[in-house]
């Protein structure tokens, strides 16, 4: 598997548009740092699941030009942050090899692409689609302290997606088993790069279980895999009576 870092003002676009169509639906921190136009996410509502741009009304065209123009400014304003974002995502690239390899070790799967495209988006933190992973130029705490491990954490969840997980808590097993082998890859990362970073938290809608760090770290020592990991953490998540912190993905 290979890994592709561009900076692309169509990738970044889509990620951009996608989630501001889903705004309406579920606010999200995605657009907290920007001052959106007033009914800009009520009008990008109008066009959410149709094919992206084939508008043949009107009125959605013009909600589309809208919205172009909106991010073409923002494109501009933002390049600063957005070179900064490359630089740090190319700091991880020069470890492509290392790092392809130690994922594929770790969880014991695959790479289910050929290649992995990374890209700096106007959004907040990071998130995939297939096999691209879009990376965004904020919260400041994120580019400052946390970036590596969050790239990490999202290589992972594209290494790991076409395995089958059919457990009762699969989101959230996930997540939390994604954190837990980020941990065991920075710790790699010290040992055999001489790389330090911090160690990655569980997303906050999961820190209620910060007191079991011990038995997760037992769970992850006794897992010869993602799956394995994923499905011991289902089950103590459902002997502790979890209520989904995640929704399912589609």
């Amino acid at each position: 598997m290979k890994v592709i870092v561009k900076k692309d003002r169509d990738l970044a676009f889509y990620s951009f548009f996608i989630r501001l169509t889903l705004e309406k639906e579920k606010h999200s921190a995605a657009f907290d740092f920007i001052t959106l136009p007033d009914g800009l996410v009520e009008k990008a509502d109008k066009l959410k699941d149709l094919p992206l741009g084939t508008y043949l009304d009107a009125g959605r065209v013009e909600i589309w030009k809208q919205i172009n123009n909106f991010f073409d400014d923002l494109w501009l304003k933002c390049q600063p942050e957005l070179d900064g974002v490359m630089q740090k995502i190319v700091s991880l690239a020069e470890h492509e090899k290392w790092v392809v390899k130690k994922i594929e070790q770790i969880t014991g799967a695959s790479w289910p692409y050929e290649e992995v495209i990374i890209y700096p988006s106007i959004l907040t933190w990071a998130g995939t689609q297939k096999n691209k992973i879009r990376v965004g130029i904020t919260p400041p705490h994120f580019i400052e302290k946390d970036f590596i491990p969050v790239l990490l954490h999202e290589l992972i969840h594209v290494n790991t997606s076409s395995i089958a997980l059919n457990l009762q808590h699969g989101n959230d097993a996930d997540e939390i088993a994604d954190t837990l082998l980020v941990n065991k890859i920075l710790w790699a990362m010290k040992e055999e790069l001489g790389l330090v970073y911090r160690a990655q938290r569980l997303a906050v809608p999961l820190r209620k279980y910060d007191s079991l760090t011990e038995t997760f770290r037992t769970l992850r020592k006794e897992a010869s895999s993602f799956k394995e990991l994923a499905e011991k953490i289902d089950k103590l998540l459902v002997l502790s009576g979890h209520t989904p912190a995640y929704p399912l993905r589609k």
